[in-house]
């Protein structure tokens, strides 16, 4: 039986295949770690606002509102995106979003800066 020997670069090719799969470090739960999303500044009726931070691969996020800062565990939705702990909730969809329980609230008719 007659075998057939890899050539160098055929293994070296392989080799950084490979290590290209299986990344860097990753949390205990498997989130890849690294910077945060950028912030997302909405602006709402009556000229107040908000910012909203999206950790990458996490399953809440860190809302900023009237001198407040809250994190919010994702909440179910039937549409959009709702992250919600007990009165405070923050739910958007597409550009559009709203706010209820921080100071100054609720924040209502807001949009992406």
């Amino acid at each position: 039986m007659r075998y057939a020997v890899p050539s160098p670069f055929a293994v070296l090719a392989c080799a950084a295949l490979l290590a290209g799969c299986t990344g860097g470090a990753s949390s205990a739960d498997g989130a890849r770690p690294g910077p945060p999303r950028p912030t997302v500044d909405y602006a709402c009726d009556g000229g107040k606002g908000f910012g909203v931070a999206f950790p990458r691969g996490a399953d809440f996020v860190t809302v900023k509102a009237g001198g407040v800062e809250k994190t919010l565990p994702h909440a179910v939705s039937a549409s959009g995106a709702r992250y919600a702990d007990g009165a405070f909730e923050y739910w958007s969809k597409g550009p559009e979003a709203m706010l209820d329980g921080f100071p100054g609230g609720p924040y209502s008719g807001c949009k992406e800066r």
